[in-house]
């Protein structure tokens, strides 16, 4: 490792990016309930003996916000590509017609969001660990080489001072995914939403709260840093509403996108 004052930034810098981008890649993967052409990106085709993305293999779209589109460049690749749907992980049977390839996908059930939000919780951390680990190797090696004299003392402050700075920053991306990807959830509640009026115009969706920090969703802890006082009793937790005042952990994005739904 290059121990000069830029070597090491560059070094953090490089390694700290390379967490974020691993959690945004896992997070594609990860089913909401909404199609995305990202959830079928880690599944691998096995092309004439080359294990091949399907992204390589095929255009691949969301039609709508049940349906993941695969049209292969190759129609006779179909059957290839729905074997290695069916052999991986994301639980959908694809229907094809011979030429173009449909994965509908199914509404969540409550357990299923559940596990979904704990495992995306899960991920978020691992990447910050990811990253406060390169900020512990890096600055290991500002002291070495405020050891060896190839930096000074005050530039080994100043270098701790701008790894910290990263940290932050990199931890920030993190958060952005995550609330990214708790977005992408919402909309899907909202899209089903959508499905359950169509059926039955009459239906009372009115008590419906997506943005309460019921305990065990990822507001809630957000929620908590904020000086929110959670009821005690789960009746009590019926009398919550919510207004501009008494949401203080959502953005002014979700504000806005909460005074948006017309319901």
């Amino acid at each position: 490792m290059d121990l000069s004052y830029n070597g090491i930034l560059a070094e953090a810098k490089d390694r700290m990016g390379k967490a974020v981008a691993h959690l945004e890649n896992d997070l594609r993967g990860i089913r909401t309930g909404r199609a995305t052409p990202g959830l079928v990106d880690h599944i691998r085709v096995d092309y004439y003996g080359s294990m091949t993305p399907i992204s390589q293999m095929a255009q691949v779209s969301a039609p709508d916000a049940k349906t993941i589109g695969i049209k292969p460049f190759d129609v006779s690749q179909v059957s290839a590509i729905e074997k290695a749907i069916l052999a991986s992980d994301l639980g959908i049977t694809p229907v094809s017609d011979g030429k173009i390839i449909r994965l509908p996908l199914p509404m969540m059930t409550e357990e299923q969001r559940k596990k979904l939000s704990s495992h995306v919780k899960d991920m978020g951390e691992q990447a910050r660990v990811a990253i406060r680990n390169v900020r512990r190797d890096c600055n290991k090696s500002a002291q070495a080489a405020k050891k060896d004299s190839t930096i000074a003392e005050d530039q080994e402050h100043d270098l701790e001072n701008e790894i910290q700075d990263l940290t932050k920053s990199h931890e920030a991306q993190v958060d952005d995914l995550l609330k990214k990807k708790t977005d992408e959830d919402l909309l899907d509640t909202l899209d089903h939403i959508d499905e359950l009026l169509k059926i039955n115009p009459g239906v009372d969706i009115s008590d419906i709260k997506i943005f309460t920090p019921y305990p065990g969703t990822v507001f809630f802890e957000e929620a908590i840093a904020h000086g929110f006082v959670p009821p005690t009793r789960i009746e009590d937790w019926s009398g919550f509403y919510w207004n501009k005042g008494n949401l203080p952990w959502l953005s002014k994005k979700r504000t806005q996108f909460l005074e948006n739904i017309s319901y």
